[in-house]
């Protein structure tokens, strides 16, 4: 379980409504869907002796991440649909161009940008509002306080509190692939 703009694979969202699983244009051949697997034991400890100043994966609160990472496919059909979006139709032409170009293989290497302006378009087509304050030239901004998100007694300034979709927070990214609630531990694979 690895994420964008984080790490070189994807497991794209978050999501803060809790579904199980969420599908786009629905009975059409383009049809996809990003199942969601819970993450939840709220304030586990943080993973220390990483060698880094912060220790990452502390979470004040439950979440679902995707189960799986986002496919090739996916990333195409958001493109083909949001045609509106010029400085993502520009950008997002390099991360498709970039590693390995089959239908069901992860995306790769992505540009934060780019990851930030795809989840942006999976909320507003399904009536949600952007999740992230992109300026005209894709930088991220801070959002008015009154639209703030806070979890667990912390506020994210760049997560809209009314979006559904998001990319990972390290410390998300961390304890989803890492922390075991059964043993109470942090694993490390590979």
């Amino acid at each position: 379980l690895l994420t964008l703009g984080l790490l070189t694979t994807t497991a794209l969202a978050v999501d803060r409504k809790h579904g199980t699983a969420d599908t786009w244009f629905e009975g059409t051949s383009e049809q996809f869907t990003l199942d969601f697997v819970t993450i939840d034991d709220p304030g586990n400890p943080a993973k220390t002796g990483t060698g880094n100043v912060w220790n990452p994966g502390s979470v004040n609160y439950t979440f679902k991440i995707a189960k799986y990472e986002t496919p090739w496919f996916a990333a195409r059909t958001w493109l083909a649909h949001a045609n509106v979006y010029t400085t993502m139709k520009s950008s997002v032409t390099g991360l498709l161009m970039t590693g390995t170009n089959s239908d069901n293989r992860p995306v790769v290497r992505p540009i934060y940008r780019d990851a930030l302006q795809l989840i942006n378009y999976l909320n507003v087509c399904k009536g949600y509002p952007r999740a992230y304050n992109l300026d005209v030239d894709g930088r991220l901004r801070v959002w008015p306080a009154a639209r703030q998100m806070t979890l667990g007694g912390v506020t994210n300034a760049f997560r809209n509190k009314d979006a559904k979709w998001f990319l990972p927070t390290l410390d998300e990214a961390v304890k989803a692939a890492q922390w075991d609630k059964g043993s109470q531990t942090w694993k490390t694979y590979g």
